[in-house]
């Protein structure tokens, strides 16, 4: 479809612990060549992601290029 990239927001709802999320975010960056994003916007999701959580995910997914951090601190 002509994207560039992929700004991946964290599942909602479900509020899922780190481990969850390590698992979710590796597994859609196995499945694209694609850069992806981390879109971390608790208020509307209400789930943090840790910065070592972050690392773990990068740890095995070279194509996570950053993150958006939507948070007012």
């Amino acid at each position: 479809a002509g994207a560039d990239a992929l700004l991946v927001v964290t599942p909602y709802y479900i509020r899922p612990p780190q481990r969850g999320l390590v698992a979710y975010y590796n597994e859609v960056c196995r499945r694209t060549a694609l850069p992806v994003m981390i879109y971390h916007i608790p208020g509307r999701t209400a789930i943090n992601v840790t910065l070592e959580t972050v690392a773990q995910i990068k740890d095995k997914s070279p194509n996570l290029i950053g993150i958006k951090h939507a948070v007012n601190d």
